[in-house]
């Protein structure tokens, strides 16, 4: 048979993310995120397609691969490729306890209204951790890799954990990282927006004392063109 299931992980990372209690920013719990119906997507399709807008072929992957799984059905075969995917049983299944064949059906008119309308969604804040990853992944990567809660215990300043995430790096994640800080600039000019932003990437501390958000995304910037320089002197 020979099926390998490679989108459909991702697409179930972004129903897991919502599945989890979520608050929203003035602190109240929100319902699951994973439930779609016929007529409505759910918070987690929203989320995915946003990013599939970002790389076309992305949903075509997924229909292809749940249509396999739904064809196919409970066989060792697939329950292997599952696994060796790294998708879990439980991600199979939606929050309301849906069994997988009703949970996928669900969200494919959903992926092929998407793909019929050219793969275009309309852009706005992401809301859900994984979608703030996908969608800036580079900064995501110093956020929930390099600034996280206990970071401050391993490096002696900020600066330091820069320096120390990036060795082995190489200079073009770098420019990726400052592309991204400068699309975050056009879609959270706020200082609370970005906070939430970061938090929602994975970021464990607070902007440091005496700094506003973007201050310090500011400062970060300016210690990520010192290091280019540097690369640049070291050619």
């Amino acid at each position: 048979m020979g099926i390998v299931f490679r989108e459909l992980p991702e697409l179930l990372r972004a129903y897991v993310a919502t599945q989890v209690k979520n608050y929203s920013r003035d602190g109240s719990l929100m319902p699951p995120g994973d439930l779609d119906t016929v007529d409505v997507p759910s918070l987690a399709m929203r989320t995915y397609l946003r990013v599939a807008a970002l790389h076309p072929g992305r949903a075509g992957r997924a229909v292809s691969e749940i249509e396999a799984l739904l064809e196919l059905g409970p066989v060792d075969e697939v329950f292997e490729a599952l696994d060796d995917a790294g998708v879990t049983p439980e991600s199979l299944r939606s929050s309301d306890g849906k069994d997988p064949d009703e949970f996928f059906e669900l969200m494919l008119p959903h992926l092929r209204k998407f793909i019929a309308a050219g793969e275009q969604v309309q852009e706005v804040i992401p809301e859900s951790s994984w979608e703030w990853r996908e969608r800036y992944e580079a900064i995501g990567r110093l956020m929930s890799g390099g600034f996280h809660q206990d970071c401050l215990h391993f490096f002696p300043d900020r600066d330091a954990v820069i320096d120390g995430y990036f060795v082995g790096e190489q200079p073009e994640f770098v420019r990726d990282m400052l592309k991204d800080i400068d699309a975050l600039r056009s879609l959270v000019p706020a200082d609370d927006d970005l906070e939430w932003a970061l938090r929602g990437m994975g970021c464990g501390l607070l902007a440091p004392r005496g700094m506003t958000y973007w201050q310090w995304m500011d400062h970060i910037e300016g210690h990520l063109r010192s290091k280019l320089r540097e690369w640049s002197r070291g050619q």
